[in-house]
């Protein structure tokens, strides 16, 4: 969305979650909007976030529907024609804003299975989560890169799924699993690794952030491969690993193993 759109009211994603805790329905916010929640240093890492992207449960995609209706949103059917069980979008009548729900995993180039990961946060998904989901985006901007700095330079980063921190072992565990996710994280991390000069940031908060792009990328490059890891990756880039977003039609499961056709 674009022209003259409100920026989303970071108090109104907070209601929604809180609405739905209430009715003991499992909403959680996710994108830009998520990781400015868990931001400290607020100069650095505020700006307008014109869509509220929010993720649930499909087992409670009918509560969902009742929550939002409940708080006055009205649901575009032409999108649940579309995307099926997997994405609802919710519009205001009369109004610019609009908040869009997936269903059980975020699938952008990416999949990213959230189910049993809904608890770990308040009011977003983990902070974990937040940061793969940034990392495995083919083309970085800049409002990605800021996010992740925001993340690596102000989140502990440690081996369990704790509040306000980053578990390594949890984003190792994926990307040894699947080469395509691997490979396009590690690839991220290069390019955040080259972009952070480019920030303006004091000398701790910089430092902070190269550690941990090194302990990312260390404990990532180091880690036992599954043997389907190590089976996708002798055909490498020669066979899609990602979906392409700009062309949905040509969306398959990029992590299988190339098989003959039947």
């Amino acid at each position: 969305m674009t022209g003259n759109v409100a920026p989303v009211d970071l108090d109104e994603a907070k209601r929604i979650i809180r609405a739905a805790q209430e009715r003991d329905v499992v909403l959680r916010v996710f994108g830009g909007l998520a990781i400015q929640m868990h931001c400290k240093d607020v100069q650095f890492c505020s700006r307008k976030h014109v869509d509220l992207d929010v993720v649930g449960l499909s087992r409670q995609s009918a509560q969902i529907v009742s929550i939002f209706e409940g708080m006055g949103y009205v649901r575009n059917q032409a999108i649940a024609l579309s995307f099926g069980r997997g994405r609802m979008l919710f519009e205001k009548p009369e109004s610019e804003d609009h908040i869009d729900v997936l269903l059980d995993r975020l699938i952008f180039e990416h999949t990213i299975d959230l189910r049993g990961r809904l608890g770990i946060e308040e009011f977003t998904i983990s902070v974990s989560d937040l940061l793969l989901s940034k990392l495995s985006i083919a083309r970085l901007n800049e409002k990605d890169f800021r996010d992740i700095f925001t993340l690596l330079k102000e989140r502990p980063f440690g081996n369990q799924d704790l509040r306000g921190a980053v578990n390594v072992d949890y984003i190792v565990r994926l990307c040894s699993k699947r080469w395509g996710l691997c490979h396009d994280v590690l690839r991220a991390l290069g390019e955040c690794t080259r972009m952070l000069k480019s920030y303006e940031l004091d000398s701790d908060s910089r430092e902070h952030a190269l550690r941990n792009l090194d302990v990312l990328r260390t404990s990532i490059s180091s880690s036992k491969k599954t043997t389907h890891w190590k089976l996708r990756g002798v055909v490498g880039e020669h066979m899609p690993w990602r979906r392409d977003l700009d062309e949905p039609g040509t969306w398959t499961n990029a992590e299988d193993i190339p098989r003959r056709q039947e």
